[in-house]
């Protein structure tokens, strides 16, 4: 990240978490437009010398287009609005009939969301330590995690060995014409694929991975399937019955259970707790920033959605502004102003804190290892 600024993985988690909510919470173009450019500012912080392969390149390349072909395909297939501005025969099927801006404009909008939602992943991306966020996964997904861990090392050493094997291929003088010429390519990335696989599972079983006798005990599976029951029945009774108080209820009740089965069944699960990511200030910043937007959104959301919600039919107007409002979707901007900061005081030749807090990771990793 800019400056040797980086941010605890869980708190990176929180600010995207609340970012995403917020833009999944609104369609108002004001808002979203606020966030999408502040997720651009964050990615370019975050990762100002990007290089290497990096894909989400595309999302800031090609976004325009995304928005300018969401907004005309509806405005060709909904017929919907008072402000024609076109007019195809209606003979021709799906697209025939009026091309009004209310729905050009509701494209529009639509495809804006989806563009704010992936620049918002391409910022995470450019900010995350996946390595890192792999340490925090609970107990009872810890085979998840494994499968995880495995492809996000794997995928990369993949791609990295078909372009050596490609570039080895043209210096010898083979030329891919056909898919037939294809086969000395892919014959030895699938054979060093092979062998890392074998590579793997061997040290996999010299640490004991596959040696834990499985969970047989009743009473956690048994929350599982009560609380997912009750979990159903209260959405059935908020939705389908109108008893919001009882349905609300058996929510409660039955996400209380599905929590308990699934912390049990993560007990069983020993692992060695090697914390080489203490919480710093800007990481309590960012957890903030995160809640502010996701709480603040989803209630306005609930108390005053008019300010949240836009729709351009019947007739375009103009969309409300909120300060307030406003304020919770600029704080999407958080990271970038900490990196900017932290590059302010490396301006003015005030040393950064190291990364690790200045703890020694030994003696620090021992501590938590037996605490845990």
């Amino acid at each position: 990240m800019g400056a040797g600024v980086t941010f605890h993985p869980l708190a990176w988690l929180a600010w995207w978490g609340g970012a995403a909510v917020a833009v999944l919470m609104t369609r108002n173009p004001l808002y979203v437009g606020l966030a999408l450019l502040a997720a651009l500012w964050v990615r370019v912080a975050v990762a100002p010398r990007r290089s290497g392969h990096d894909p989400w390149r595309w999302i800031v390349s090609w976004g325009w287009l995304l928005v300018l072909g969401g907004a005309l395909l509806n405005g060709l297939t909904i017929h919907y609005g008072e402000t024609v501005i076109a007019r195809l025969p209606p003979s021709w099927p799906l697209v025939g009939g009026n091309i009004t801006l209310e729905a050009v404009a509701f494209g529009f909008l639509t495809s804006l969301n989806l563009l704010a939602l992936l620049l918002l992943f391409a910022a995470f991306g450019a900010g995350a330590d996946y390595a890192a966020l792999l340490r925090f996964v609970p107990g009872f997904l810890w085979r998840a995690g494994l499968v995880t861990s495995v492809a996000l090392t794997f995928v990369p050493q993949t791609a990295r060995t078909f372009r050596e094997v490609h570039e080895a291929q043209t210096i010898r003088g083979h030329r891919f014409r056909s898919w037939r010429d294809m086969l000395p390519l892919f014959v030895p990335v699938l054979v060093t694929g092979l062998e890392r696989s074998v590579q793997l599972a061997e040290a996999m079983e010299s640490r004991g991975f596959g040696s834990t006798p499985p969970d047989r005990r009743v009473a956690p599976r048994l929350a599982l399937l009560v609380g997912t029951m009750v979990l159903l029945l209260g959405l059935g009774l908020r939705q389908l019955w109108a008893h919001p108080w009882l349905g609300g209820g058996c929510v409660l009740g039955g996400a209380g259970l599905l929590l308990w089965g699934l912390r049990r069944m993560g007990s069983r699960v020993h692992r060695t707790r090697y914390r080489l990511y203490p919480w710093r200030r800007r990481d309590l910043a960012l957890v903030v920033a995160g809640g502010l937007m996701g709480i603040g959104v989803l209630a306005a959301r609930v108390w005053a959605p008019h300010l949240l919600l836009y729709y351009p039919y019947p007739r375009l107007s103009l969309p409300t502004f909120a300060p307030w409002v406003g304020l919770l979707f600029g704080l999407v901007a958080t990271p970038a102003l900490l990196v900017e900061l932290a590059n302010v005081q490396v301006g003015s030749g005030k040393p950064l804190p190291p990364p690790d807090g200045g703890a020694d990771h030994t003696s620090q990793g021992a501590r938590a290892w037996r605490r845990s």
